[in-house]
């Protein structure tokens, strides 16, 4: 009885977690290319119950059955399904496109990012076409990572007029009409078990190495929305409530048989 009170506590606790990336799904339903989490859990080893006494000298005393232990959170795995494409209209707006053949995340798990500089000066990769000017024209992520340019030494440059030649490269031109920053945006294509997921939508490539030059195309003026769909993460979350209200009432049924086997038995006993 003891047991069932962990077991139901450890659901508690998964469900919890559980709701945590449910809820984190539903408040980026709107951030431009950001990808699901899909919570995974996992039962924790089964226990097998023998039955006391009436065991032979030469063999195991027979078995009751398996009784589980709970539920855990193991992880929680983006979904890299592509979400649709919205016209803006603005020039600091790119949707990357995927190369021909290849529909969303490639068989062999890699998908295509945008590089942006991060903290410290190390490179995250990110979905999320949305970019701003900043003080000193050139352009930035929502959270100030700058967009990093596809040679080594420059970087994307917004300037007086932003476009894509016929290759698709992104290229800045100043008032004059010369041009402040070509051979365009950086996009890599990266396997996607080898990133580390931030809390700011982007992601740390935790194997360097393995990145390589994409040949995803780019769409001017255009945004890849989020992938949740926000019906379905809403029943997420009513199933979520339910299974959490579960185990609440098993405890306190487990709690009543406790008080009851306490307080009464052991008084009539007495």
């Amino acid at each position: 009885m003891i047991r069932g009170l962990y077991i139901s506590a450890s659901g508690m606790i998964a469900q919890q977690r559980r709701q945590e990336v449910v809820t984190n799904n539903l408040v980026n339903a709107t951030t431009p290319g950001y990808k699901q989490d899909d919570p995974s859990l996992r039962a924790f080893r089964d226990l097998l119950v023998l039955r006391l006494g009436g065991r032979a000298a030469d063999r195991p005393p027979p078995a009751v059955g398996p009784v589980g232990l709970g539920t855990t959170l193991e992880e929680a795995v983006p979904r890299w399904t592509p979400g649709p494409l919205v016209e803006t209209r603005r020039k600091q707006d790119f949707a990357i496109i995927d190369p021909p053949g290849r529909s969303g995340l490639a068989p062999d798990g890699v998908e295509a990012f945008f590089a942006v500089e991060g903290p410290g000066g190390d490179m995250r990769l990110t979905r999320n076409g949305q970019f701003v000017e900043g003080p000193d024209g050139r352009l930035y992520t929502a959270s100030g990572y700058r967009l990093l340019a596809r040679d080594p030494g420059g970087r994307a440059i917004p300037g007086s007029s932003v476009g894509l030649d016929a290759s698709g490269a992104v290229h800045a031109y100043g008032p004059g009409g010369g041009e402040i920053a070509g051979g365009g945006i950086a996009l890599v294509d990266a396997a996607v078990r080898d990133l580390e997921k931030q809390g700011d939508g982007s992601y740390r490539p935790v194997a360097p190495g393995g990145l390589a030059p994409s040949a995803a195309g780019l769409r001017q003026g255009f945004l890849e929305q989020s992938n949740v769909d926000a019906a379905d993460t809403a029943v997420q979350m009513i199933a979520v409530t339910r299974a959490y209200e579960a185990n609440q009432k098993v405890i306190h049924t487990i709690d009543q048989s406790l008080d009851k086997l306490v307080n009464q038995v052991g008084r009539l006993n007495a």
